[in-house]
């Protein structure tokens, strides 16, 4: 027979034992946690070390927030020929990422009272006008935050030789308006200038001096900067490269403090992170230490009432969803550098990423697709890898380029003995002269498919407009360098033509 005490005594032998395994499982199930975001941040590492090398990328530096954590902020490869290693503290070309801390200044002039953002821009700067003075009079700040002004992208585009913002507005006068003011989207980097003067203008301040004190400061931005010449003075920044025939060059592109409320604020990972978390988590003054009420960042963050078509900008990002996740994004694009950055609010994460490398190429199939990969990662989904890397894409491209050049040399070469051949068939000079000329416009045409239309066809693909040789010789110089090399070949093998047969044309 058991007795009671028997009982108790098993029972308590019993409860010792589950609970020991209770607590054995629960220490396993904290390392297995523990491991799990370890896991994350090795994946994204071993996948950053990958494509580094698949994308010829120098150096890369990457900011990821997962759950409202931040769980990666490092870097790898080179900042300069010194090889000083990237890290969360070296700084990067912001590109137009630099408008998303703009419009934030914009929106804290109105809480401050200084500007309404329905108001016109000539309200608070009488002597701003551009090409149209009707259209002129017409734009507003908020047409201005969210591209709808009808300024186009070519007059954002310019070659920056100015010192000053001021003059960079004073520049636009003879700029023509694509639409009247509020009929269409387009993006363009003019409208941050005239923010960029608003901000100077409304303030008494400089811009820099204006968005340091007013949103940097308070974010606890402190390696936030207005222009390269002011980074290249910091041990972290790093230098810009460009691609000659799949070899990371350094660049020698300068940046004007003149763009830096459009395209040329210079920052790292570390501080880029701080204002993710302050839009993530807007609503916590923790986080955003009250630079700006939440109200403010919803504005921010809002489509537009009556959007225009094609248009998901708001002010300072572009809002999207895409399956089933709303996105708020923002990319920058300078000659030698790429930045990528978006947040998933209502899934608190985000991802940020720099290279201190940039292409058409490049951005085409392979920069632009690593902060997605990496949300993919972090949520155990395969991430992009291109068919093959950019290194043997180059091989391709300098094949077929380098192909099609020597073939012109060898015509060219026995150019005046083909042409000759041709018109022994042909018995009267008015014959001989068509064959001549049919060749001096074979040349023509060449010259027009290579300069124009090869561009232009590229463009349409990639979705580009503006001025496209600019474009090429801008982010793919080596293939510019090709274009001018088979162009001449052309015009050569036209002018010889003229000139060897010059009795018979003349």
């Amino acid at each position: 027979m058991v007795t009671n005490h028997q009982r108790n005594t098993s029972f308590s032998k019993f409860r010792i034992i589950f609970f020991f395994f209770l607590s054995i499982l629960m220490i396993l199930c904290t390392f297995m946690n523990n491991g799990t975001a370890a896991t994350s941040s090795e994946k994204i590492d071993t996948y950053l070390q990958d494509q580094k090398q698949k994308m010829l990328i120098p150096g890369i530096a990457v900011g990821v927030i997962q759950n409202g954590q931040i769980i990666y902020a490092d870097g790898l490869g080179k900042a300069n020929n010194a090889k000083t290693p990237v890290t969360n503290r070296t700084l990067f070309m912001l590109g137009e990422i630099s408008q998303t801390i703009t419009a934030m200044g914009v929106l804290a002039l109105q809480e401050d009272g200084l500007i309404e953002l329905n108001e016109t821009i000539q309200k608070y700067i009488p002597s701003f006008e551009l090409s149209d003075p009707e259209y002129s009079s017409q734009i507003t700040i908020q047409q201005c935050l969210t591209h709808q002004t009808g300024i186009s992208i070519k007059a954002g585009s310019a070659d920056i030789k100015v010192s000053s913002i001021q003059e960079l507005v004073n520049g636009l006068k003879s700029e023509s308006f694509q639409s009247a003011p509020g009929e269409n989207f387009e993006f363009s980097n003019a409208n941050y200038w005239i923010l960029g003067y608003l901000i100077e203008q409304v303030t008494n301040q400089s811009f820099s001096n204006y968005i340091t004190t007013r949103i940097l400061s308070p974010l606890g931005m402190q390696h936030t900067f207005f222009s390269q010449a002011e980074a290249e003075n910091q041990v972290e920044f790093a230098q810009g490269y460009r691609l000659w025939y799949g070899i990371a060059i350094p660049s020698q592109l300068s940046y004007s403090a003149a763009q830096s409320p459009a395209n040329g604020m210079v920052s790292n990972i570390e501080d880029i992170l701080v204002l993710m978390q302050a839009h993530l988590f807007y609503k916590n003054s923790s986080f955003t230490h009250n630079v700006l009420m939440p109200s403010s960042f919803e504005l921010l963050h809002a489509i537009p009432q009556d959007p225009l078509k094609n248009s998901s900008w708001t002010m300072g990002w572009y809002n999207f969803t895409f399956n089933g996740i709303k996105y708020l994004a923002q990319s920058g694009d300078l000659g030698d550098y790429h930045a990528e950055i978006f947040l998933t609010p209502e899934n608190q994460e985000g991802v940020v990423v720099f290279t201190n490398v940039n292409s058409f190429f490049g951005n085409q199939g392979y920069y632009r697709n690593l902060a997605d990969s990496i949300y993919n990662i972090l949520n155990d989904k395969q991430p992009y890898s291109p068919i093959f890397s950019h290194m043997v894409l180059y091989i391709l491209i300098d094949s077929i380029m380098f192909i099609g050049l020597g073939r012109d040399v060898w015509k060219f070469l026995g150019l005046k003995k083909g042409i000759n051949l041709k018109m022994r068939e042909k018995l009267l000079k008015k014959e001989k002269k068509q064959v001549i000329l049919v060749e001096i416009l074979m040349n023509v045409f060449s010259i027009i498919l290579i300069m124009v239309l090869l561009p232009l066809f590229i463009g349409i693909f990639a979705g580009i407009s503006g001025n496209l040789v600019q474009f090429f010789a801008q982010y793919q110089p080596d293939l510019f360098v090709w274009m001018i090399l088979m162009s001449l070949s052309q015009f050569s093998k036209a002018i010889y033509t003229i000139i060897s047969f010059r009795q018979i044309l003349f």
